[in-house]
């Protein structure tokens, strides 16, 4: 069967190859045989679009096995692609379509410098040089996955995200070991300096180079329905109808920025979904920082500002748009939170821990490790803790009460059998059975962290942090489908990990000065 549409655009090109013409052709392409003797009454669709003809090949049960481009006027192909490129235009390497102009090596390699360059080793490289070094090893294989050879970024995710995995369990149980720490590159007046010119540099360039992919869209097209009185959750319009995979707190966030900057469901949101992209990176900045001052004062303050500016994915997320600066910022604050005393620290806790579950559903193997932090207080902090989540939990499902069977079937459902190449599970013919069983290790996991460390005074805000980054990237390695703007999600809290072992370089005449006040 031949489905041939023209657009009225199209028509006028007068193409000299006609849509049967077309349709032979890829049929003797030996890729396209191959995939049509694999799934036998497959059909063939074709479309004429300005100057080119798209022909789709698809399984009996709706599956793509094939699409490819040829030249209206000499019947050359263009490009083709079968098995998961077909079906996913994502995983063919197209420059640019993420973040423009973010992942280009002038953007991304002085990022890398810069974002390790207070953090380098003086001597031999120690364990926690390694551990910044695995964050900036990411880049391999998103570069990889840039060029479009999936075979290669996928498995190459994997030895940084497992050694992270490994190091922070090690310092959530252990701590670190260190009695001195070590001292930046970086004195804090150029650590300073350094990050508001970069602050202002990334505003700028979201604002001129960035662009708005189908995250940021979704997320102000559900503000925008929820701002309008209607149901959010099966209910997006036609053009975007899966994008109502977030949890309550995106949209709800997210509804100023559409109310406020015309966000529509009609059309294509790029001003509310960039703006809300800024604002949230500056945000996440804001509370990472508010957390480490509140940690170690300004030292580390300027340290972690430094990290989040400096790294490579915080920027790949605000320009495209994407909405995952937000539970960032939401871990942050929840981290922020553990650093307050017992009584108001354990409601404010619970509260932010819950805003964070149910802004990216993955925030909710967050909740039993923050039930108890150092100095959190006995049986009347954590009924304070639970008395937070739940009053939040309230609040913010209250306008989805109605409908809170779709609210988990659209999101944790829906995510939980969606399959992509961008993972072991995806790529690679692994048994089902085996990621069921590290699903369920990551939720026993998760549940074990609210009674281990047992000391309290283990339980120290970086050794929260660690075991936070941990159970994290756990569940993020659990998931068939995973993407690189995932990555800022635990950046918060490997930050808070991590970074408490260094401290400031002083510069000589501050260093001179102080000696005499002294």
């Amino acid at each position: 069967m031949v489905l041939i549409a023209a657009s009225p655009v199209s028509a006028a090109g007068q193409a000299k190859v006609t849509g049967q013409q077309a349709k032979q052709t890829v049929h003797k392409l030996p890729a396209v045989i191959d995939e049509m003797r694999q799934h036998p009454g497959s059909h063939t669709d074709v479309e004429l679009q300005t100057d080119r003809w798209r022909v789709q090949v698809w399984s009996k049960q709706g599956s793509l096995l094939a699409e490819v481009f040829i030249a209206a006027d000499r019947g050359d192909v263009l490009e083709q692609y079968t098995g998961y490129k077909a079906a996913w235009g994502m995983a063919r390497g197209r420059p640019g379509a993420f973040g423009h102009d973010a992942t280009a090596l002038w953007v991304w390699l002085p990022l890398v410098g810069l974002f390790l360059l207070p953090f380098l080793p003086r001597g031999r490289p120690r364990l926690r040089h390694i551990d910044l070094a695995a964050v900036a090893g990411l880049s391999v294989s998103i570069a990889f996955f840039n060029r479009g050879e999936i075979e290669l970024s996928t498995p190459l995710l994997y030895p940084p995200m497992l050694w992270l995995l490994g190091r922070m369990l090690w310092r959530g149980f252990r701590g670190s070991p260190l009695r001195k720490p070590d001292t930046s590159l970086l004195s804090g007046r150029l650590l300073l300096l350094g990050t508001v010119f970069l602050i202002g540099f990334r505003i700028a360039f979201i604002a001129a180079n960035g662009n708005v992919i189908d995250v940021g869209d979704a997320s102000v097209v559900g503000a925008r329905l929820l701002a309008d009185g209607k149901p959010v959750y099966n209910h997006f319009p036609e053009r975007i109808v899966r994008g109502d995979t977030y949890g309550p707190v995106t949209y709800e966030l997210y509804a100023p920025f559409a109310a406020l900057l015309g966000g529509t469901t009609e059309n294509h949101n790029e001003v509310p979904a960039k703006v809300a992209a800024i604002i949230f990176d500056l945000l996440a900045m804001a509370l990472l920082t508010g957390a480490a001052y509140r940690l170690r004062g300004p030292p580390l303050a300027l340290l972690t500002a430094w990290f989040w500016v400096t790294c490579p994915f915080t920027l790949y997320v605000a320009m495209c748009s994407a909405n995952d600066a937000l539970p960032a910022a939401l871990i942050a604050l929840a981290l922020l939170a553990s650093t307050l005393a017992a009584g108001r620290g354990a409601l404010a806790r619970g509260g932010t821990v819950m805003l964070t579950a149910l802004s990216k559903m993955v925030g909710l193997v967050l909740i039993p490790l923050f039930s108890r932090v150092r100095g959190s207080g006995g049986r009347g902090a954590l009924i304070g803790y639970t008395a937070g989540a739940l009053l939040m939990a309230a609040l913010i499902l209250t306008p989805f009460v109605s409908d809170l069977p779709a609210v988990w079937e659209r999101t944790l459902g829906y995510q939980d059998g969606r399959g992509a190449p961008f993972s072991a599970w995806g790529l690679y013919p692994i048994p089902e059975l085996l990621r069921q069983l590290w699903m369920g290790g990551v939720v026993a996991f998760a549940a074990s962290l609210a009674f281990f460390p047992r000391s309290g005074e283990a339980r120290t805000v970086p050794r929260v942090a660690a075991l936070a980054a941990a159970v994290l990237i756990a569940a993020e390695l659990s998931a068939v489908y995973w993407f690189y703007t995932y990555i800022v999600w635990f950046l918060p809290a490997i930050a808070l990990a991590v970074l408490p072992d260094w401290t400031l370089r002083v510069d000589e005449p501050v260093r001179q000065e102080a000696a005499a006040a002294q």
